[in-house]
């Protein structure tokens, strides 16, 4: 069994990523609050993804923000 099997922790962590990436695609820019009610993950799994995310260049904060929601990101690519 190697690392990358759906249920391993890097695996869950691969599946985690397409489905925050999933969700800007489909909704557009969104606070990592709303990422977290939308996928169901939590919001420490959101924030650590997020940036992991931003570092790769994946991500970025969008200037559109509403200041009610909080920060919103956006896909960069």
């Amino acid at each position: 069994m190697s690392d990358a099997d759906a249920g391993s922790p890097s695996g869950m962590r691969a599946s985690n990523r397409e489905r925050i990436l999933a969700l800007l695609r489909e909704r557009g820019p969104m606070s990592q609050a709303d990422l977290a009610r939308a996928s169901g993950l939590s919001p420490a799994t959101i924030w650590g993804i997020a940036r992991e995310l931003r570092e790769a260049g994946w991500l970025e904060d969008d200037d559109g923000e509403s200041p009610a929601r909080g920060r919103a990101l956006a896909l960069s690519r």
